[in-house]
């Protein structure tokens, strides 16, 4: 890497392992990692400054070759900057690594760059881990009130069953707040997998024995929404790229395997219900059909609070789960024929 680093530490370089040392002054480093952020960022990074200062953090942005200008925006609000070297692209997991590295905070905090926190989003954390939590902790999101009906149904969290803290079996990257041992412990993100990186870290934290938990927050921001199907589908796409390294990694046992078992499945019903149709086989076209839509309708009807829910939401929301277990069935697909079971 190379280019500007402006961190106000002052923390020591421990040689043997690699990164900085903790400062008992830094509570949170803050990690943001970009890549032609600059529609967002701003916003992101002055949501996080605007935080009550008194609770001792720092920002630090690890830049992944952009060009439109973030790396200038993130320079001029003064948080520090890392920036990678033009040309050598990295995964996110080992942007986030960079960035751990040169943090000295207790609890790393993994946002990402389209994500606006509340002013007492630190605040809120650190009762948490003042109060002993030792594991990962995730804030819900919710989208703003501009956005579409496609962003709006697969991104108001408040209206699934996560409106009480509860224990899950892992959490996505939009924010993850993580001790600093025990995120050496399980070892860091692993920089192999090009997407599913988030889930797999607090899957292994889980596995570690610390808790992994999602916490409600109406006040976080979502800003990179889904703007349209052809958006919803093109970023599910990706974010399935790497299930089957993620899978592997973790024994290919059940619960690894299930998502892509499911995925799969959706697409060999869609083949057998095209087979019947084809050869006349209405009536088991029909019951085919109704299979397919099974697991969606069960996690419509697990998931979503249908006390405040409006009736609206679950249609969508059920539609929008079917789009993506057939995304996710295609992307493994690709997976398989490419031979390289994500790693692209």
């Amino acid at each position: 890497m190379h280019g500007f680093f402006n961190g106000k530490s002052g923390g020591k370089m421990d040689a043997d392992k690699g990164r900085l040392m903790p400062n008992s002054g830094t509570f949170f480093s803050v990690i943001v990692p970009s890549l032609n952020s600059n529609e967002h960022i701003g916003e992101c990074l002055a949501s996080v400054l605007a935080n009550d200062s008194s609770i001792g953090f720092e920002v630090i942005v690890v830049d992944n070759g952009s060009t439109d200008g973030t790396v200038e925006t993130a320079k001029s609000m003064g948080v520090a900057v890392i920036e990678n070297n033009p040309g050598k692209r990295k995964t996110i997991a080992a942007q986030r690594n960079m960035g751990a590295a040169l943090g000295t905070g207790r609890i790393y905090v993994f946002i990402d760059s389209d994500i606006v926190v509340p002013k007492d989003c630190l605040k809120k954390a650190k009762e948490f881990f003042d109060a002993g939590f030792s594991g990962a902790l995730g804030f819900t999101y919710s989208v703003p009130g501009s956005a579409g009906w496609v962003a709006w149904a697969w991104g108001t969290r408040r209206y699934l069953k996560l409106n009480t803290i509860k224990n899950v079996s892992h959490l996505f990257g939009a924010n993850i707040f993580i001790n600093r041992d025990v995120f050496y412990e399980a070892g860091g993100f692993d920089e192999s997998l090009v997407t599913n990186e988030d889930k797999d870290l607090t899957m292994r934290i889980r596995k570690a024995g610390h808790r992994v938990v999602s916490v409600p927050e109406d006040g976080l921001l979502h800003l990179g929404y889904e703007k349209d199907l052809v958006d919803f589908i093109r970023k599910e796409f990706w974010r399935q790229g790497s299930s089957l390294s993620a899978a592997k990694k973790h024994g290919l046992s059940f619960k690894s395997l299930k998502h892509p078992m499911l995925c799969a499945w959706h697409i060999f019903c869609a083949v057998l219900i095209f087979a019947a149709c084809s050869f006349g086989a209405n009536s088991i076209a029909l019951i085919l059909f109704a299979i397919w839509l099974l697991p969606s309708v069960l996690v419509t009807l697990t998931k979503v609070d249908f006390d405040i829910a409006p009736a609206s939401f679950a249609p969508l929301y059920f539609f929008l789960t079917f789009l993506r277990w057939n995304v996710a069935g295609a992307a493994l697909i690709s997976q398989l024929v490419s031979g390289k079971r994500g790693d692209r």
